[in-house]
């Protein structure tokens, strides 16, 4: 079975016109007071004013700015405690050391006051979080197969700009939403190279990524 017969199956057109349906109320609903909201806290409140000596006084871009380190102003640090009984406290503070850690050089705080941002200006603000791992190929004593070894690995957290977004419409609150899409882009050569089974007349689809799966599904 050719691996372009997966598009056609039944789940595929779900997701399909689920998509569909949710960029095109992004579309009519949000995007166009969205970019006026961003055009404003930039100062451009008047774009069709005429060219003149006038001073405009942005203080959206100022209240907004004032706003964000009370909302948000320094790292928390993470307490760590054993729950089953039976980790020793000195492995618990290890892993509690780690867990600061990774949450320092991810500069969590700096996406963080990105994301808060968004919320004040869009009405809500979207982070993403991963894991990039790096491997190698090991040949095994036996000389036939190859395993793939972990050479370097680190989780990540970034800030996704709410006009990338599209969400579950079904639900009347955000709290209910079951999915979550992004619509973002990469390099055509690394599309080709990473999906080549997926090519359609040799060139790539329109990529969406779900960063939750649909709970309510029974396949993972």
């Amino acid at each position: 079975m050719s691996d372009l017969t997966i598009l056609k199956k039944p789940s595929a057109l779900i997701w399909k016109a689920r998509i569909e349906v949710a960029n095109k109320i992004k579309k009519d609903k949000f995007d166009e007071r969205a970019k006026r909201m961003r055009e404003i806290f930039k100062g451009n409140h008047f774009p069709d004013a005429p060219e003149g000596d006038f001073i405009v006084i942005n203080y959206c871009y100022a209240i907004l700015k004032a706003i964000l380190p009370q909302i948000y102003f320094r790292d928390p640090y993470l307490f760590l405690e054993p729950g089953d009984g039976e980790t020793a406290d000195e492995s618990t503070r290890v892993a509690e050391a780690v867990l600061n850690h990774f949450w320092y050089n991810m500069k969590v705080k700096r996406q963080i006051k990105k994301i808060v941002l968004d919320a004040l200006i869009y009405g809500f603000g979207i982070g993403k979080t991963g894991y990039n791992t790096e491997t190698v190929k090991t040949k095994l004593e036996s000389g036939a197969d190859y395993s793939e070894m972990i050479k370097k690995e680190n989780p990540f957290f970034r800030r996704t700009s709410p006009l990338s977004v599209v969400f579950d419409n079904d639900v009347a609150s955000v709290d209910d939403i079951k999915w979550i899409g992004v619509n973002y882009f990469i390099r055509e050569d690394d599309v080709k190279n990473t999906y080549k089974r997926w090519l359609i007349n040799g060139n790539p689809p329109r990529l969406w990524y779900c960063l939750r799966r649909d709970p309510y599904s029974t396949r993972h």
